[in-house]
């Protein structure tokens, strides 16, 4: 059975970077996982005549360690929580420590209205997206966190191995909280872009098409059956991206399970453009999985 082993949290001191810790918190609980919260100190470049650096830092320090320990002691449910403190560049910090920590499952918040450009730690998310060993968790601010057990969690898929990468990882979220599964297939519309004369002939092709999506999202469904998770299939017709984050709206969808793949994350993902714009425009929280993760992957079967 494929489980989280391992979640962290990058934090900075702020609101915002907390609006990830429900979501988290969930998943570690669930999944009887260790939840690490993390947070970089980065130094501060300040001219020599303004004395040691070294004192600001140790204070700067200390406040963090003291705001670590205030978080972790607000987490009243049994989670084992774990606090580090670090000093460095913030991303390259947080992907350092996600692959020499084996981590399975970062999270982290995103806030305002254009998505990736304007997250809690500015370009320092963005680099840990797309750098990151691991998969990767966003939470949006705008939205309310999840919090408690997730109801639905929505995986796109489009008949690909590099998006089926995320079915484990989707199945055992919902799985482990009591969340219903929703398999999501986008069909292609052609009957008004050709010219009359061909238009029945582009809308029988589009039948099949849907008709083959259906077979497929049924398929899967099939193979996934347990009395313990509920499975859901849908089939929408449009562009993927528009569809993908419609459907996530008006479903009231808690979680979008997206995959990965390749060395550079959001510069390889499976849907290619999709899947970025979509994380990009949601305002649920989506998780990206990253396939070919080997501490991931070593988890699918338990021993």
């Amino acid at each position: 059975m494929f489980r989280y082993r391992r979640i962290l949290v990058p934090l900075d001191g702020s609101t915002l970077a907390e609006h990830a810790l429900p979501l988290a918190q969930t998943l570690a609980r669930a999944m009887a996982a260790e939840l690490i919260l993390l947070q970089v100190v980065v130094p501060l470049p300040l001219p020599v005549h303004l004395g040691p650096e070294e004192g600001i830092d140790r204070s700067r320090r200390e406040e963090a360690d003291r705001y670590l320990a205030a978080v972790a002691a607000g987490l009243q449910d049994g989670t084992r929580v774990r606090v580090e403190r670090l000093v460095g560049p913030a991303a390259q910090q947080i992907v350092h420590f996600a692959q020499d920590n084996e981590v399975d499952l970062i999270v982290m918040s995103s806030h305002g209205r254009s998505g990736i450009s304007r997250w809690v730690h500015g370009s320092v998310t963005t680099r840990v997206l797309r750098q990151a060993p691991c998969s990767t968790a966003v939470v949006h601010v705008n939205d309310p966190p999840p919090g408690g057990a997730l109801q639905r969690v929505l995986l796109p898929l489009d008949g690909s191995e590099a998006a089926e990468a995320a079915i484990a990882p989707a199945a055992a979220i919902a799985r482990a909280t009591g969340a219903q599964l929703v398999l999501l297939a986008v069909t292609f519309s052609l009957g008004e872009q050709g010219p009359a004369l061909y238009r029945h002939h582009l809308e029988q092709i589009e039948r099949q098409e849907a008709r083959r999506q259906q077979a497929y999202l049924e398929n899967v469904s099939a193979s996934l059956a347990a009395p313990d998770l509920p499975v859901q299939t849908a089939l929408v017709t449009g562009t993927p991206a528009e569809q993908i984050l419609a459907y996530a709206e008006e479903n009231a969808i808690d979680l979008i399970m997206l995959a990965s793949h390749g060395r550079s994350g959001l510069e390889r993902w499976a849907f290619g453009s999709v899947a970025e714009k979509v994380v990009q425009g949601t305002g649920r929280a989506a998780l990206v999985v990253r396939s070919g993760h080997r501490h991931q992957q070593a988890d699918t079967v338990e021993r």
